[in-house]
């Protein structure tokens, strides 16, 4: 087992035949690896003498190195002098842009500019990892400058390529040439789907901007006098690293079937017999899980028996079931020529029968989807790339199979570099006529490998060896082997620069010289015990997880992994991490100055009364933005018994469904939720006995519905989210029972405040779900409770609570772990029979009026309701959705829902 938050001890094994790589002195700028010969020279002292560009802590340039679209946004954004948008400080209209990312104002300000050519409709993914294509960058300056000019026929009659190039970019890209800010090569090529490298950029950017600002730009508001001492260093040389998270959500994908061990296909006919419906099981096995750059999830089962064909395969999440992506059957075959595959067909060995697949892999687009295969009968492999339906060869590899093991690399000019694990081999092929060469010889345990490439260096993690071994792609010489300490490491792989392992339950970072970081740990899990969001699906609670084995991150900084000790289910790891103290906005109802009278309908009829002589009666009820009503329902006779398994059942969930008007019973969806705490020292601790408390309590900026637990064994209270999914999200240890009186307030991002009425005591939750107890901090200045029902607005980092029995609205003004109190009261004459929240009103029924008070204590408006109760029977719980539907529930269990 890893020790809970290790310090990993690091051993650089610098072994006798490798040379130590040397660091040469920099001074003025100067860089060892870009003499004053070298074709950028120039540019890039232009460019770093502006504080655009700079070399690396060991000194070099790295002028071949290549760009991600955020690192040249960045350049572009910089050199262009262009401002920054001016709704940087709100989210990204890109989906996968995170409002903290560094590179987020120039993606947003360089929006509809610095596009993807080759994905024509793909609008809302910026993404930034993604090699800077060359067609994109010459296009991005010509929009931005405002340039025409030059025609496809000129680029088709000089470079050889054309027809390569993204259909978007060709007319910019001719304007380009055309301006004689980018040129071809030697060989007669442009290349526009090669990276662009740091040198290029340089020079690039030097020969589009040595005039100035551009003519676009100024439209857009240019810096024209303050740039030059506001410019900083662009970190084109460092990627973002994925943020450690306060915890994870693990959420099952796949069935508990595990639909990587087997597939349950459903055969629906009638048999002679009159037998009708059976299921049939076909075994398949996983060699390789990846995620696409939409968040796909992707798969390659394999087949175990001749008659069953090997499939891609894509999870559908919404049923849990694999999609057959790509059906590998002979007809992917018959268009393959050369020696090799004709003198196959000759021996019928060309089939589907003796193909195995074994490896997916992105291209360096990021889009194309590729796929590797072995023929075991006459011992290579093939890579095939495939766009939906359309598949065809890249390339081929005569002499050795790929293992699922081995590690396989597209570089952005579209070579590829893998591992031989078989052969103990590194080696380079081009696409096309599979000429390879070998890099470097060295061992390998056998184990699955993880490789990244920076600039020359190529940098691969055995996690058999518990080693990263650094090769240098030009000398073609292995330079320095790092030893890690991290004991049963299960699986490796390469993201942003960086390492990311699994060890048994944990995962750790290891960047490139070798230095670990927790990254997360088993006691950070939160299990979403609900498996699936369709109301009408139980709860089915998930197994612990035993182990992570092969897992890929997702596009949004999730991890999806394969449990192979749990029957082999597919799970997601969402990480939760810190978030920008500022809560999100609410919708506000607009209803004038009286509330209209429209429409009132009867939802129910004595489905639960408020009095003592019956059994049942309705202590919460919720409406969620659906219009979808949640109702808890207690049993009286239960109230007096002390048994905790009895208590525990003594409170019941229903939900009344806005789109089918029916009730339906969510006990068993809900009840089944875990209750697991880690104490100071780590220790997790399982209540033997435990129960559901208090009310209902909503989200609105989230849609999530609550309710609180506690146990008495442990004396610790918990908040739970219950829609729309099954998790803790806060514990209180150290507290009594969440009551009916109690509110329970949402920040929206992820901090949460809890009243304790009974004790006059105030709790926060904060994002890593630990509560602690509250102080005023001022003699004098805390809440007061009466004792009676509340509830509470969180706006602005301040919190207003409206008490029904004082009939007062305290301001919270919470500088946590403290804060100050200050009440003024509601001129309201009767009494206060309910109480709740919606935006930044409260709404209170007192006899048959319905007032709003404002968080100041003010009355906004008031409406008499009588026509719409029935027989004048006083209302005892309220709720309203941001549709304007207002839900009431009077003391004899009629429901109405009146429509503003």
């Amino acid at each position: 087992m890893i020790p809970k938050l290790m310090t990993a001890i690091i051993l650089l094994a610098a072994l006798s035949q490798i040379d130590e790589p040397r660091v040469a002195a920099v001074e003025n700028k100067s860089f060892p690896d870009l003499p004053e010969s070298h074709w950028s020279y120039k540019a890039v002292q232009e460019m770093s003498g502006k504080q655009i560009v700079d070399g690396y802590p060991d000194g070099t340039f790295r002028p071949n190195q290549t760009l991600t679209r955020a690192e040249f946004a960045a350049l572009l954004y910089k050199t262009a002098r262009l401002e920054e948008a001016k709704a940087s400080s709100k989210a990204s209209s890109y989906q996968d842009v995170d409002l903290s990312a560094w590179y987020k104002p120039y993606a947003d300000a360089l929006r509809g500019i610095f596009v993807q050519n080759e994905l024509k409709g793909v609008e809302e993914l910026f993404n930034p990892d993604a090699p800077a294509l060359r067609e994109d960058v010459a296009a991005a300056i010509v929009r931005l400058r405002g340039w025409s000019g030059g025609s496809s026929s000129d680029l088709r009659a000089r470079f050889k390529d054309v027809n390569t190039i993204s259909e978007g970019a060709t007319q910019e890209l001719a304007t380009a040439v055309d301006r004689g800010i980018i040129s071809g090569y030697e060989d007669g090529t442009i290349r526009g789907k090669a990276a662009l490298t740091r040198a290029e950029a340089a020079m690039l950017l030097t020969k589009s901007f040595s005039e100035g600002p551009s003519s676009v730009a100024d439209q857009v508001s240019v810096k024209q006098t303050e740039v030059e001492s506001q410019t900083s260093v662009i970190p084109i040389k460092a990627k973002p690293v994925n943020q450690k998270p306060l915890y994870a959500i693990v959420d099952m994908l796949a069935r508990d079937d595990g639909v990587n061990t087997y597939t349950s296909s459903k055969l629906d006919f009638t048999l002679s017999n009159g037998i009708h419906s059976q299921n049939k099981i076909t075994k398949h096995l996983i060699t390789d899980l990846s995620v696409d750059y939409k968040g796909d999830i992707y798969f390659v089962e394999t087949k175990v028996d001749l008659n069953t064909p090997s499939t891609v395969k894509r999870l559908d999440e919404e049923s849990h079931l694999p999609v057959t992506e790509l059906f590998i059957d002979d007809s992917l075959f018959s268009s393959l020529s050369g020696p090799i595959f004709e003198k196959m067909k000759e021996n019928r060995v060309l089939t589907k029968n003796h193909f195995l697949p074994v490896k997916l892999l992105s291209s360096v687009n990021n889009v194309d989807k590729q796929f590797i295969g072995n023929w075991p009968d006459t011992k290579f492999w093939s890579l095939f790339t495939f766009l939906g339906r359309k598949v065809h060869m890249a390339s081929t590899k005569i002499g050795t199979m790929m293992k699922s093991e081995d590690f396989i690399i597209q570089l952005p000019n579209g070579d590829y570099i893998f591992s031989d694990i078989t052969n103990g081999t590194i080696q380079r092929i081009k696409p096309g006529d599979g000429d390879n060469e070998e890099l470097v010889s060295t061992s390998f345990s056998g184990r699955p490998l993880a490789a990244l490439i920076e600039g020359e260096q190529l940098y691969i993690l055995d996690p058999g060896l518990k080693s990263i071994v650094k090769v240098d792609i030009h000398s073609r010489k292995v330079v320095e082997k790092v030893v890690i300490q991290i004991e049963n490491i299960t699986y490796a792989v390469a993201k942003d620069n960086q390492f990311y392992i699994s060890s048994e339950k944990n995962l750790f970072s290891v960047d490139v010289s070798g230095r670990i970081d927790p990254f997360l740990e088993e006691r950070q899990f939160v299990y979403n015990d609900l498996i699936s969001g369709n109301q009408t699906v139980g709860t089915k609670n998930q197994m612990d997880i035993v182990q992570i084995s092969e897992f890929a991150f997702e596009p949004t900084g999730n991890i999806v992994f394969i449990d192979d000790m749990t029957g082999s289910f597919i799970r997601r790891l969402r990480l939760v991490k810190e978030q920008p103290n500022q809560s999100k906005s609410l919708p506000i109802i607009q209803t004038g100055a009286k509330l209209a009278k429209i429409q009132m309908e009867k939802i129910a009829h004595g489905v639960g009364i408020q009095v003592d002589q019956k059994e049942n009666m309705i202590s919460s009820i919720m409406m969620n933005e659906e219009g979808n009503l949640y109702l808890l329902e207690k049993n009286k006779s239960f109230s007096t018994i002390i048994d905790p398994l009895i208590l525990k059942k003594s409170s019941f969930l229903k939900l009344w469904n806005q789109g089918s008007s029916r009730w339906n019973d969510l006990d068993n969806r809900y009840y089944g939720m875990r209750f697991e705490y880690y104490d100071a020292e780590q220790k997790l601790l399982k209540p033997k006995d435990y129960w559901y408390t208090g009310g209902l309590y909503f989200d609105g900026r989230n849609n999530a519905m609550h309710r609180a637990a506690w146990s008495q064994e442990l004396n610790i209270a918990t908040v739970n989210r219950i829609y729309p999914e099954s998790i803790t999200v806060g514990y209180m240890a150290g507290r009594g029972a969440v009551t009916e009186q109690d509110f329970v307030a949402f920040d929206g991002t992820g901090q949460i405040v809890v009243s304790d009425v009974s004790q006059g005591d105030l709790w926060f939750i904060g994002r890593d779900r630990q509560g602690y107890k509250l102080s005023p901090s001022e003699v004098g200045k805390h809440i007061r409770y009466s004792g009676k029902s509340t509830a509470a607005i969180w706006k602005d980092q301040n919190l207003y609570v409206l008490d029904a029995g004082n009939k007062t609205v305290t301001e919270l003004k919470l500088n946590v772990p403290q804060y100050i109190a200050q009440a003024v009261d509601v001129k309201i004459d009767g009494v206060i029979d309910a109480v709740n929240v919606y935006g930044d009103k409260f709404y209170v029924m007192s006899g048959s009026k319905l007032y709003r008070i404002e968080t100041d204590g003010s009355i906004s408006s008031s409406e008499d309701l009588t026509e719409y109760l029935i027989e004048k029977t006083p209302v005892s719980k309220i709720s309203i959705d941001s549709n304007g539907r207002l839900m009431l529930l009077d003391q004899k269990g009629n429901l109405l829902r009146i429509h503003f």
